[in-house]
């Protein structure tokens, strides 16, 4: 009898420590994205106080100069954050989440942000990034980050199953440090990855041929868990992609084309 029970005292404390120890490995987790998004926070405020600041008078000069206008907006609230971290490629936004995030582009090492913040120091959550053979400026290019469970990155992003959700944000802002972009959201997708016996979407990053975009846009709309119109004049097509979790190395994707 006294053995039982001191068995019984005995798996007590191991409960009780391994359930101290989950515990405390979820608070710490907590923690560490509360001032993980404290420091995006930051960056946003960092953008509205560059955007808002007065601009110093000019002096008169008695001269006339003929003046050329320049063709695109001067985005000075991102050229902070480029000199900042020469690898800041532009800012995503989808108002009415919480997507609202720098995104980051290292060519040389594609995953580099995967577990980095914007000041390249270890990070959970990670930063947004464009992944591999893509750039802000290719037919199509892919932005990952995680889907983080304190409801912060692209956790938000499965949401786009839904078409009445897919309706009211169906668009989103991509902002580099020289141009404001527009995006408009054509398909919404549940994947593996690698994917099997169907098109590798993800190799598909970077400038492509005719029948290549044909192939993709066919894949995103056949396969699309939204009714929407997809590209018509092959604009640039934007993937966001995170983890899902409806089945092993799944992932959930939106697929989106450039309207402006």
């Amino acid at each position: 009898m006294k053995k039982k029970s001191k068995l019984l005292k005995v798996l007590i404390i191991i409960f009780a420590l391994g359930l101290i120890g989950s515990l405390s490995k979820f608070i710490s987790i907590r923690y560490k994205g509360i001032k993980e998004e404290e420091a995006f926070e930051n960056l946003r405020q960092t953008v509205e106080i560059t955007k808002d600041k007065p601009k110093s008078k000019p002096i008169k000069v008695e001269v006339e100069v003929e003046t050329k206008e320049d063709p695109k907006p001067d985005f000075t609230k991102y050229k902070v954050l480029k000199e900042t971290n020469p690898d800041f490629c532009g800012w995503l936004k989808i108002e009415g989440t919480a997507i609202d995030y720098p995104v980051m582009i290292t060519q040389d090492q594609p995953r580099f942000y995967m577990r980095r913040g914007f000041d390249k120091e270890y990070s959970l959550s990670g930063t947004p990034f464009v992944g591999v053979n893509g750039d802000v400026d290719s037919d199509m290019f892919i932005i990952y980050a995680h889907n983080m469970s304190n409801g912060t990155m692209f956790s938000q992003l499965d949401s786009y199953k839904d078409q009445e959700f897919f309706e009211d944000h169906k668009r989103f802002s991509f902002t580099t440090i020289n141009e404001e972009r527009t995006y408009e959201v054509f398909a919404s997708l549940k994947v593996k990855v690698p994917v099997e016996n169907d098109l590798a979407y993800y190799e598909y990053s970077g400038d492509l041929e005719d029948y290549d975009y044909e192939d993709l846009v066919n894949y995103l709309t056949a396969n699309s868990l939204i009714a929407a119109e997809g590209p018509r004049d092959r604009e640039q097509i934007l993937i966001l992609s995170t983890c899902s979790y409806h089945t092993e190395d799944g992932r959930f994707i939106i697929a989106a084309k450039r309207i402006n």
